[in-house]
């Protein structure tokens, strides 16, 4: 089992909670990094080692207020990631919160979201 991997939040970074014991796993806030490969690198290795010994079910929640173009790229990345994890007859549902009147965020999470399989929701803060 992956050790707590937690990242508290910035002005340009996310903060990151991805806790498998506790069934924790959560990103939000603001991502404008300028690396954000170097950012999202440990993130993403973690949830690939998780992978390895998933939860019976993986309920991982986006939060984000904001997030630029190289960020949205990462993110997929996790998608894809969470993917396989499902492919390994795994249960894994992506639950991405937008703030009420904040309609870009919510057609990003639509669109980025269509291009997986996985079930997810998109709900209103």
């Amino acid at each position: 089992m992956p050790e707590r991997f937690e990242l508290p939040k910035s002005e340009d970074k996310p903060w990151v909670i991805l806790d498998q014991e506790e069934n924790i796993f959560e990103i939000g806030g603001r991502s404008l990094p300028e690396n954000s490969e170097k950012l999202f690198s440990p993130i993403k290795k973690w949830i690939t080692e998780y992978g390895n010994s998933p939860n019976r079910l993986t309920n991982f929640v986006f939060k984000f207020d904001y997030f630029n173009s190289s960020s949205a790229r990462r993110i997929i990345e996790i998608f894809l990631i969470l993917k396989k994890i499902k492919e390994g007859n795994n249960e894994v549902k992506i639950t991405w919160y937008f703030e009420k009147d904040d309609i870009l965020l919510k057609e990003k999470g639509h669109e980025m979201l269509s291009m997986i399989e996985i079930p997810f929701d998109i709900l209103e803060i």
